[in-house]
């Protein structure tokens, strides 16, 4: 086989071998069927033909022909049926929008998505394809067209709005002729310039005496004794004459106004909202009276705690580490210590210092020399004839476990020992146990002026005794603490001022800021005197604010006793206490009491006839570790009273029976409505 710029293709094991422009080259197909060996050399001579090999496998379609002659028309075919024709039913948006129901064949759609055709066969929805062929060439640019005729005018427009642009300004037009002569104007109202001075005249003759009385020249009166004041005596100019003075009015005010009372000179009164004082004896609502409007700095004016740099003036009063004082040599900005201030008695709050404990301490001294300080007052100023009352309360006091344990309590002013306060211990009979009980005591006295730092130290004889406190709540002691005040008589912060103090069984019913008034159960032989002053910028509901005045202390000392495990009433009910006005109170309740049994009975205080929920606040045990010994408890709490506002004491005993004596209520307000 000659190979010359020839192709070959072979199969051999269904592997096809290409070989392609190979000249010179034999091809020798080994025995083995799937190896083909291509070796060059001489192209030997023509073989014989062989046999026909099997036909071969149909070649690809070759390429389209060019297009053959037109060839003759063929006969006219057969009529066909009438076709169906289609019925334009309308259009749609999208392919999915074609009705799937209530179609003949025929109805035809087109979809707007793409402009198409789509026509029901009697089955479904056949595309016809889009309805607009494809944009065709763009037409050659026509002949321009002759020019139209001239139509006609156009009715006139509106006129335009003016201008907002100013134009440009325009040449200077020629000088006018003069005008004529106008009318004389109005005399002028406005002086003139004053003219130069002339030149002095002579002096003129003496003129003859006047007959009628000239008015009394002005000046002071001649005359006038010591302590005199100048009158006048008529409305006549200067007319005056010295007389003896008036005796003082002192001013008292009596809070508010009450109908037909007889008021005389002096007397102030609250009206309207409005302060006034009575100038003569009078029945009369105020009306008549004049208003009291105090310039600032001519009276007596209260400026509450002292502010650094503040300027005072003659007559304010200002409170200063717990000591009032008045201003007598201003204006000033100096501290009230030295002049030109002047001290007045301690302080409109009955309370002057107040510190407390929430941790226990427990006394490691075993002497008074090296006593463990428990609680420390902040310092006060006293004027050395003031008297005070130091107070300590502690919910529970124990000089340690063990037989002759015994615990004092020392009162300190400047680290120097002024005695004891108090003293607990262990006796027998509590068999090495450890007692502990409430324990509050007072100390009233006058201090040396000067400053003070009082506190509360402890020791026990053996050791291990220990103050219990805490910060309150269910299960919790209430916190220890050490407080100064100065008794009700020595509220009075000012000598010689007249404070205006209400006094009666009611408050003022039209209060002013700063009003302060002294609340009373009776006029004639009262159990209590609180003086509370208003506070117009509290936010509490309560405004009328505590200042000052001894608790109410009720009690009952008769012993009984009760088996009840509830709350009950003893023989003799109480004690019991009605609250005058809603408001916060300070409650402090305690009793002796012993037990049948090792056991402890329990103080409930009821309030509107029930026990409050917060039992750690509104009960109190008295543990009884050896039965048929007496032990004292107490506890200081603080409610919110409304409604009724009765306060009482109940009794319970846990377990065998109760007896309770020397039971006490002490109720103190803080704040009321």
């Amino acid at each position: 086989m000659l190979l010359d710029d020839v192709t070959i293709t072979i199969n051999v094991d269904d592997v096809e071998v290409l070989v392609e422009d190979i000249p010179d080259t034999s091809l020798v197909i080994e025995p083995s069927p799937s190896v083909i060996v291509l070796t060059s050399g001489n192209m030997g001579a023509r073989g014989p033909e062989g046999p026909r090999g099997y036909p071969g496998e149909e070649g690809p379609i070759g390429p389209q022909g060019p297009q053959g002659v037109e060839g003759p028309l063929g006969p006219t075919g057969p009529q066909g049926s009438t076709g169906t024709g289609i019925l334009m039913c309308g259009e749609v948006a999208t392919e999915g929008d074609l009705p799937s129901t209530g179609n003949a064949q025929g109805d035809a759609y087109i979809v707007q998505e793409d402009d198409s055709l789509w026509i029901y066969d009697g089955t479904e929805f056949i595309s016809g394809g889009s309805i607009q062929g494809p944009p065709g060439p763009t037409g050659p640019t026509g002949v321009q067209g002759p020019t139209g005729a001239q139509g006609p005018q156009g009715i006139q427009g509106d006129t335009g709005a003016d201008s907002t642009v100013p134009g440009p300004q325009g040449p200077e037009g020629p000088q006018g002729i003069k005008g004529d002569t106008g009318a004389t104007g109005a005399d002028s109202t406005v002086p003139g310039p004053q003219g130069p001075m002339g030149v002095k005249g002579d002096t003129g003759a003496p003129g003859a005496d006047s007959t009628v009385p000239g008015p009394p020249g002005q000046g002071v009166a001649p005359g006038g004794g010591v302590g005199e004041v100048l009158t006048k005596k008529s409305t006549t100019a200067y007319d005056t004459e010295w007389k003896p003075a008036a005796p003082a009015t002192d001013l008292v005010y009596w809070g508010d106004y009450v109908p037909a009372t007889q008021y005389k000179d002096g007397d102030i009164v609250m009206y309207n909202g409005t302060p006034w004082m009575a100038v003569k004896p009078t029945t009369t609502p105020p009306d008549p009276f004049p208003i009291i409007v105090p310039p600032s700095g001519a009276e007596l004016a209260y400026e509450g705690d002292y502010v650094p740099a503040t300027q005072y003036q003659d007559g304010d009063v200002v409170v200063k580490d717990g000591i009032a004082y008045i201003c007598v040599g201003g204006p000033t900005t100096v501290a009230p210590d030295p002049a030109p201030w002047g001290a007045g008695r301690p302080t409109k709050s009955a309370e002057l210092a107040y510190a407390e404990i929430t941790a226990i301490v427990d006394l490691t001294a075993t002497s008074e020399g090296g006593a463990n300080v428990i609680v420390t007052a902040p310092a006060i100023t006293c004027d050395g004839a003031t008297t005070i009352i130091v107070e300590f309360f502690s919910p529970c006091y124990s000089p340690g476990a063990g037989d002759g344990r015994y615990s004092g309590l020392l009162l300190y002013d400047n680290g120097v020992l002024l005695g004891w306060l108090g003293q607990t211990q262990n006796d027998g009979s509590t068999a090495g146990g450890q007692v502990g009980n409430a324990v509050e005591v007072k100390r009233r006295f006058t201090p040396s002026a000067g400053s003070h730092v009082f506190s509360v130290r402890a020791f026990s004889n053996a050791g291990g005794g220990k103050i219990y406190s805490g910060p309150g709540g269910a299960g919790t002691y209430l916190p220890s603490y050490i407080r100064i005040s100065a008794p009700s008589s020595s509220i009075p912060i000012i000598p010689g001022a007249s404070l205006p103090v209400a006094y009666g069984t009611t408050l003022p019913v039209n209060p002013v800021d700063g009003q302060e008034a002294i609340l009373v159960d009776s006029l004639t032989n009262p159990t209590y005197q609180w003086r509370f002053r208003y506070n117009a910028n509290s936010t509490s509901p309560y405004k009328w604010e505590f200042v000052g005045g001894p608790s109410v202390l009720a009690r009952v000392d008769v012993s009984e006793n009760t088996a009840s495990n509830t709350p009950v009433d003893l023989a003799t009910p109480g004690p019991t206490f009605t609250a005058p006005r809603d408001g916060e109170y300070l409650i402090h309740y305690s009793a002796q009491g012993t037990n049948s049994t090792v056991n402890s009975n329990v103080l409930a205080l009821f309030i509107n006839g029930s026990n409050p929920a917060d039992t750690g606040q509104s009960q109190l045990a008295i543990f009884v570790p050896v039965a048929g010994t007496y032990f004292v408890s107490g506890q200081l709490t603080k409610f919110a009273i409304t409604g009724t506002r009765v306060i009482q004491l109940k009794y319970q005993a846990n377990a065998g029976t109760a007896t309770f004596l020397r039971r006490v209520l002490q109720v103190t307000p803080v704040r009321v409505s």
